[in-house]
């Protein structure tokens, strides 16, 4: 299973808990389930913007190489 997978997963587990706690009407438990839940994401997001810059970086050095 891979980083950003993992992260994803992770993202809907915590909105998941928020939902519960909303139910619960806990609302710090809402707030801090919520902002793990968006940290999570947007680990996601990083680790898929530097993936895709490694593979363009790669790409690009090759490109150089060939010529």
């Amino acid at each position: 299973m891979t980083v950003i997978r993992t992260f994803q997963i992770i993202s809907v587990i915590f909105f998941l808990i928020a939902a519960y706690f909303l139910r619960a009407e806990n609302k710090d438990g809402v707030f801090v389930s919520l902002v793990l839940a968006a940290s999570s994401f947007f680990m996601s997001i990083r680790f898929q913007a530097k993936a895709r810059l490694e593979q363009d970086a790669g790409e690009s050095r090759e490109d150089v190489l060939d010529k």
